[in-house]
């Protein structure tokens, strides 16, 4: 039977929650050949990712505070991009690693975690500032391949 899985990067309101689950009831009451609708918030996202990826957040308390500094900034305000810079080459992007896999990993963590910051800005619709923060993290990652000894086409696929 087909699975149906309804996807996003925030978290549902109550009111919405409820209207899900009551359809998915009444589907399954009513004997209805519709699959159930489940949810996969930011929440669900996030621990997946983390299963599945290894580090996503800072852990360092000197990390873990450029990242709330960047996090919880005014999303009308200019993009700090100094601290996003500093954020991602000290506390993201891990230049001890030595199997490919693992770095290919912090690539991909990197855009997860600057989408993940970027929200304030997002939800400000500063569109002047979510720019600047994509051009950052592909100067970061275009500065990370390069100590790490990698080719454009290994990674060319995030930026």
């Amino acid at each position: 039977m087909h699975e149906s899985f309804l996807v996003f990067n925030g978290n549902l309101t109550d009111e919405v929650r409820i209207q899900i689950d009551q359809i998915n009831e009444d589907n399954i009451r009513k004997n209805r050949n519709y699959s159930y609708l489940d949810i996969i918030d930011i929440q669900l996202l996030l621990k997946d990712f983390i299963e599945a990826q290894g580090k996503f957040m800072p852990e360092e308390v000197e990390e873990f505070s450029l990242f709330l500094k960047l996090h919880l900034a005014d999303g009308r305000d200019f993009l700090d991009k100094e601290t996003l810079s500093a954020f991602l080459n000290s506390a993201i992007l891990n230049t001890s690693l030595k199997r490919k896999s693992d770095i290919y990993h912090c690539i991909v963590s990197s855009v997860i975690v600057t989408s993940y910051i970027l929200n304030p800005f997002q939800e400000k619709e500063n569109h002047y500032a979510l720019f600047e923060a994509w051009i950052v993290l592909c100067a970061s990652l275009h500065r990370y391949a390069l100590i790490m000894n990698l080719k454009y086409e290994e990674y060319q696929s995030t930026c």
